[in-house]
């Protein structure tokens, strides 16, 4: 008869402990470690969105929210389990500067909540664990990225009313593209690719400039359309208050440029559009003297001194926009006493309209400012002697669906963008520098990484 020499038992427990343990520090770490990590993840992301929130309410003194509930309602719709009681019974920014009364500025915002623990009390745990993330949100006065190849002329009035980029935000803007506004430039189409920020000497002579070819005028029409649609992405910044000289591109403006810009108006998008100095005025303080550069006649380099922000609203040819341009009305007519003469009579022929114009200005007769009253934009009555074969003349335009087309443009082939103005800078890279015309932007920063929070934040 055989007889157990030892008792396994005991050790058997022993081994059934350990591997217990194991079990559950497994347990713990993919379960308990897990939903910690998660619910980390989720609070950064909650953190993030409301630092924007409340920063974007701070950089609009105009904006009525408080920064403090914008903040906890993205929180709290980011963050599931993180309820809008919680978060409304704490001050969950932590520190604000700027906020509402400066140009540029930050905040911070901390949020926290206990995250279940499952596993983890077995092994001498508590129930649950608390979760904390934070975030840090600054804004500044916005330079330019990822604009649309189109410019602006500084200075200029490309449309009724609008004088870039002295505009209040909120103001809609017609503005007209037509090569005769642009110096036979292609519209006042860019190259964002190698044509961006060109070098060219400012103190070259005159023959030096007619023999300069640092623009290859390379892109073409479907490369417009493709910065223009968003489908090629092209950050661009500027030298302020130096000089950024940008080639005009070569692409004509076809069905797809124009359609590009259509599908934008369709969708009401927001872009930027670059601003060229032509070189006479001032647009700040500093501003450089050199400005456009032309060639043969036509502009071969813009100088590229800041960014607007537009919405745009519709895109029409300048058949359907109508209107017509500053135009003189020359007509011969006899004249007699106390005769009233209506100017949409005197057409058509010798550059008269044959409608009653929206504007007249510098009406003579006979090169002379007396002999007359003029009865506003409708006609004239003659008040002196009768006169045969009088010289009438006065300038008049007619005001269509963008208002009163720029001299010298009009026709098929121009074009008319109605925008809407947001604001616009001089100068700077965004966000943080330059020139401002009331455009902000807001980005998430970390003041513990070098120059990650943009200046005066």
């Amino acid at each position: 008869m055989l007889r157990r020499l030892h008792d396994d038992r005991g050790a058997t427990a022993v081994i059934v402990v350990i591997a217990l343990v194991a079990i559950f520090a497994m347990l713990m770490l993919t379960v308990d470690v897990g939903g910690l990590l998660y619910k980390r993840r989720e609070l950064v992301n909650g953190s993030d969105a409301a630092a924007l929130a409340a920063a974007q309410t701070c950089a609009n003194p105009t904006d009525p929210s408080k920064p403090e509930t914008m903040a906890d309602t993205y929180a709290t719709a980011n963050v599931k389990g993180l309820s809008a009681s919680g978060v409304a019974s704490q001050t969950n920014i932590i520190d604000m500067v700027g906020c509402q009364t400066s140009t540029s500025g930050h905040v911070t915002v901390e949020y926290s909540m206990p995250q279940q623990l499952y596993f983890a009390e077995v092994l001498g745990f508590g129930k649950t664990s608390p979760v904390r993330a934070r975030a840090t949100a600054a804004w500044g006065v916005t330079g330019g990225a990822n604009p649309v190849p189109i410019v602006l002329n500084f200075g200029t009035l490309q449309g009724q009313g609008c004088d870039v980029p002295h505009i209040p935000p909120g103001t809609t803007c017609y503005f007209w593209f037509d090569n005769g506004l642009f110096v036979g430039s292609n519209f006042g189409m860019l190259d964002l690719g190698n044509g961006w920020d060109v070098t060219w000497g400012a103190a070259w002579t005159q023959a030096e400039l007619q023999s300069f070819n640092g623009c290859n005028e390379a892109g073409g029409a479907q490369q417009l359309a493709d910065w223009i649609s968003g489908a090629v992405l092209s950050h661009v910044q500027t030298n302020y208050p130096n000089p950024t000289y940008v080639c005009s591109d070569s692409g004509t403006p076809d069905q797809k440029v124009w359609g590009s810009l259509g599908a934008l108006a369709d969708s009401q998008a927001i872009r930027d559009f670059p601003i060229n100095y032509i070189g006479w005025g001032s647009p700040t303080s500093g501003a450089p003297d050199q400005g456009q550069v032309t060639k043969a006649g036509s502009v071969s380099l813009y100088d590229i001194v800041g960014f607007a922000q537009l919405q745009f609203v519709a895109l029409l040819d300048g058949t359907t926009a109508g209107g017509v341009p500053p135009t003189v009305c020359d007509q011969k007519m006899n004249l007699t006493k106390g005769q009233s003469y209506l100017f949409s009579s005197m057409g058509p022929g010798n550059g008269c309209p044959t409608t009653t114009p929206t504007t007249v200005t510098d009406l003579t007769v006979n090169g002379g400012t007396t002999g007359f009253t003029q009865n506003g934009n409708t006609g004239f009555t003659w008040n002196a002697a009768d006169v045969k074969q009088a010289e009438v003349k006065y300038t008049w335009s007619l005001s269509g669906q963008c208002g009163v087309p720029p001299a010298g443009v009009g026709g098929g082939n121009a074009h008319c963008l109605i925008l809407k103005w947001n604001g616009s800078t001089v100068g700077g890279d965004y966000p943080g520098a330059g020139a401002d015309f009331g455009l902000r932007s807001v980005r998430l920063c970390d003041f513990t990484i070098k120059d990650s929070c943009p200046p005066g934040s």
